[in-house]
């Protein structure tokens, strides 16, 4: 699928999978290992191809995420509490207000890129 060409050791690399092949590929496919088996391109080469296209307005489906371990919230916050002295309560509240800053910040990106502002979405004044 992907051109390659010989690098050292006689081992090739895949070097360019066209847009116009790897979109409909992607778009079809049942997963991310699935695009990387039938392009040749390694998992993170592949990720950043995407990540462009998305950038670029193009409609890439989002695949499901993997398992992955799962985050105890909680049991950190404790072991934050202990370690710094504040109680558990004063832990948890300010990690909802980093929480809620963080879900403020993706909305306010979302918001400036489907009306098609590039910039960075901060709480900080424009640089003049």
């Amino acid at each position: 699928m992907a051109k390659t060409k010989v690098i050292a050791g006689g081992k090739t690399r895949a070097t360019i999978v066209p847009s116009e092949i790897l979109v409909p590929l992607w778009n079809k496919a049942e997963s991310f290992a699935e695009v990387v088996e039938k392009t040749g391109l390694t998992e993170k080469s592949l990720e950043q191809r995407v990540i462009g296209l998305r950038k670029r307005g193009v409609a890439m489906k989002a695949f499901p995420r993997k398992g992955g371990s799962r985050i105890d919230v909680a049991a950190l916050n404790a072991l934050i509490a202990e370690s710094t002295g504040k109680s558990v309560e004063e832990v948890n509240a300010q990690g909802q207000r980093f929480a809620e800053a963080s879900a403020a910040r993706i909305a306010k990106r979302a918001a400036n890129a489907a009306e098609g502002e590039t910039a960075p979405a901060t709480d900080a004044p424009a640089a003049s």
